[in-house]
């Protein structure tokens, strides 16, 4: 039994290096060749010039506070309608400096108050008045 065992594993090991794993029923098989791939970049989109449509004052530049204010929008919207954090719709310049100052200084004056102690620790005094200006004469 066991010389038969023994020439059934010497028969398949002979059987199994003698095979070329490319060949089936006498025939190579090679893998397709693939294409090369082209990708086309656009870098910028050209542009057409309409004369005399578009003047230097139409073009709307980015105030300090408008710029300032892309941090604060994730809590208190972009409009100032509220979320997280308060409504800031309707609140007047001396309001919306005086929180800010108290914030930096780390006092408390309402229920977020610790939330935004953080926040206003980053801001400057300019940048307190800046941003005080855009939330009063836009929202």
């Amino acid at each position: 039994m066991i010389r038969k065992n023994l020439w059934v594993l010497i028969s398949l090991t002979v059987l199994l290096t003698a095979c070329d794993p490319n060949k089936i029923f006498g025939t190579r098989v090679t893998p397709p060749k693939e294409e090369p791939k082209t990708v086309e970049y656009q870098l910028f989109s050209p542009s057409v010039a309409i004369a005399g449509s578009a003047s230097a004052k139409s073009v709307k530049v980015a105030s300090a506070g408008e710029k300032k204010y892309v941090s604060c929008a994730s809590c208190h919207g972009g409009d100032g309608e509220g979320g997280v954090g308060p409504n800031l719709q309707g609140q007047t310049l001396s309001y919306i400096k005086g929180r800010l100052t108290a914030y930096k200084n780390r006092e408390k004056v309402g229920r977020q108050s610790v939330m935004m102690w953080s926040q206003a620790s980053l801001l400057s005094d300019a940048d307190i008045n800046d941003l005080s200006d855009y939330i009063s004469e836009n929202f």
